[in-house]
């Protein structure tokens, strides 16, 4: 119960308050998108650069799977993402970025526990996966991996199957 108090304490004392919280993720997102979009229109406009006569249709269906397009995207919009974030948790005044965030150590003991538990859900869900007859690794990540060209990029090495 003094944990709840402590929260409810925190919540109200919070730097911004909740409709600010809640407008600043909502341009997060909105910021998340435009990257996305803007590194999609970035490899469309070097590729078309680099052969004029590229059907824009038929590249859009292939670059859905492309690994590298997909790892890049992301990296880029996690970049700005994380920066804007870290920039207004310094604008105001007030708690650290770690306290802000709270961010906290965790106890060996918690994390081998849930590590435990992550382990045991993957292997429940590989195994109704396979007995449901259907592939483990589905085929969009058979794709995205085969067209990472540079796999530190797509950050998953549970993309490696058998072709």
């Amino acid at each position: 119960m003094n944990a709840d108090i402590q929260h409810s304490e925190d919540f109200r004392n919070s730097p911004w308050g909740l409709w600010a919280t809640v407008g600043f993720g909502l341009i997060v997102v909105l910021v998340f998108f435009i990257v996305q979009f803007m590194v999609l229109i970035g490899f469309i406009v070097a590729k078309v650069a680099m052969n004029p006569d590229t059907n824009v249709e038929a590249l859009a269906e292939i670059l859905q799977f492309n690994g590298f397009l997909l790892g890049l995207s992301t990296c880029a919009s996690a970049v700005f993402c994380i920066g804007l974030i870290l920039l207004w948790v310094n604008i105001r005044k007030g708690p650290s970025v770690k306290r802000y965030l709270a961010l906290n150590p965790i106890a060996p003991s918690v994390l081998f526990k849930w590590l435990g538990v992550l382990v045991i859900f993957i292997l429940v869900s590989d195994g109704i996966t396979y007995l449901l007859g259907r592939a483990i690794v589905p085929e969009f990540m058979i794709l995205a991996y085969e067209t990472a060209y540079f796999i530190p990029v797509v950050c998953d090495c549970c993309c490696r199957a058998p072709v």
